[in-house]
């Protein structure tokens, strides 16, 4: 099993989660998602001993925050949120770039995207790997924004319609989205299936099509060109090559329930992080095989009673890593030494 694990409850709902990128300490930022009173953002962080989990809280603002993610390589704590607040009844998304100042114990909101249709709802917001432009993911179309700006509002550079405008009553929508890390496209996933979108190209490339079951999370290789794990409502989650997709290169179905996210380690590959609306989230390590192509070695770190809406590798350490449920607990943990070791020794 790993290590031990490490629990902070902030005692609201939340479902924001951000790693950041400070080489000397192991942070991450929870955003709340509670209907009674305004938005709040959490900065924890682990001990030296690793023994406890210290937190701050900053207020965000009117609304709820529903999505985060943690700049790449800033040293500061900058992040991108997803949030929505009722106007005139009626839902309205924002989605911000943020920064945390320690020193002031202040969060400001550096800048945000004018959204053309504050009807249409927004899932997602996630940096490149760069950190110079934001994927926004809403429920037919993807955005991408230039943030590498002072202004106040970040610019709209590129749209792609993924779905036609749908009412209410459909259930047909976007649902996640990764960058590929190699190049400047994003993988989609769009019901049960996962395109390719160039911004440089008019055309959108199918590379899953009509899977049994809706697309939930996905996530791109950081170090292999054109590897892409995916992970469903069936609870599987599939590693595959996007050239041959004929077949899979391996598939497991550790979760009981929908797998809300799965994370490639940024450092090795072999290493995957997934969580799901069963409770619980998963280490998975994968080693080449002679017959089975691949062998799997699974830790369960957390075997919760509610959902697990997100989870992240931490961003100093490739082997720490947290998942927050619903309920606001935040759970830290570690690959276990035993196996850390043998990354290291690259045996």
């Amino acid at each position: 099993m790993t290590e031990q694990s490490l629990i902070y409850g902030v005692d609201l709902h939340a479902r924001g989660l951000a790693a950041f990128a400070d080489e000397s300490r192991t942070v991450f930022a929870v955003g709340t998602y509670s209907l009674k009173q305004d938005a709040q953002v959490f900065l924890l962080e682990t001990d030296d001993r690793w023994s406890r989990i210290n937190g701050k809280g900053y207020d965000f603002g009117p609304g709820q925050i529903c999505y985060m993610s943690g700049h790449p390589n800033s040293q500061k704590f900058m992040f991108s949120s997803v949030s929505h607040r009722v106007v005139d009844s009626k839902l309205r998304y924002d989605v911000s770039i943020c920064e945390i100042d320690e020193s002031t114990h202040s969060l400001r909101k550096l800048s945000s995207l004018k959204l053309e249709n504050d009807g249409n709802a927004v899932y997602k917001a996630e940096f490149n790997p760069s950190g110079d432009r934001l994927a926004v993911l809403t429920r037919n179309s993807l955005i991408v924004a230039d943030v590498d700006s002072t202004s106040s509002e970040f610019s709209e550079i590129f749209t792609r319609e993924l779905l036609p405008p749908t009412n209410l009553k459909s259930t047909s929508r976007c649902t996640c989205v990764a960058w590929d890390r190699h190049d400047a496209g994003l993988y989609v996933g769009v019901d049960s299936s996962v395109a390719l979108v160039d911004p440089r190209s008019p055309n959108t490339i199918p590379i899953l099509s009509n899977r049994r079951f809706r697309v939930t999370a996905l996530d791109a290789g950081p170090l292999s060109l054109n590897r892409l794990v995916v992970g469903g409502e069936d609870g599987r989650i599939t590693l595959w090559d996007t050239r041959k997709t004929d077949a899979y290169l391996f598939s497991t179905q550790p979760h009981q329930h929908w797998v809300t996210d799965v994370r490639f380690n940024h450092t090795y590959e072999s290493l995957l992080l997934s969580c799901g609306s069963d409770g619980r989230v998963f280490m998975l390590h994968l080693t080449p095989d002679a017959e089975k192509g691949y062998k799997l070695d699974a830790d369960a770190v957390v075997d919760g009673d509610d959902s697990v809406y997100t989870c992240v590798w931490a961003g100093n350490d490739p082997f720490a890593a947290a998942s927050l449920a619903y309920d606001g607990r935040l759970t830290a943990s570690r690959v276990r030494k035993s196996l850390k070791y043998k990354l290291l020794s690259g045996s």
